[in-house]
């Protein structure tokens, strides 16, 4: 893994954890308040993120195991993220995210080919 791959892993797992924290201050109210997005409440951006980290984690855990991308309906993905509650969103991002995050790096494709898989543990 280059050090710039390692800079950007180490910088989105610092951002999840810095958005984790907010999330686990905010109450009913405010997960339906507006956000920054035009026409997206607090609990939509996090259906977002959630929905993505969850679908992203298909393709790394084929690369993971050396396996083709599943193929995969992101529209059932987005409509079962858009039947939770508002709650259920936001603990679905903590979820999925840190998942997202805490995922092994995936060796690759070239040290693959040549049968060198370098260590997998997260820094």
């Amino acid at each position: 893994m280059s050090a710039l791959a390692d800079q950007v892993i180490v910088s989105l797992r610092q951002h999840h954890d810095q958005l984790v924290e907010v999330i686990d201050g905010l109450d009913d109210e405010q997960l339906v308040a507006p956000s920054g997005a035009s026409e997206w409440r607090i609990c939509d951006v996090l259906s977002h993120l959630g929905s993505g980290s969850e679908i992203m984690l298909r393709p790394l855990a084929a690369a993971a195991a050396g396996t083709g991308v599943p193929g995969g309906d992101n529209q059932a993905v987005w409509d079962r993220w858009n039947a939770m509650t508002p709650r259920e969103q936001a603990q679905g991002y903590v979820d999925h995210g840190t998942v997202l995050v805490e995922t092994p790096r995936v060796p690759d494709a070239r040290a693959a080919r040549r049968g060198h898989h370098p260590p997998t543990a997260a820094p």
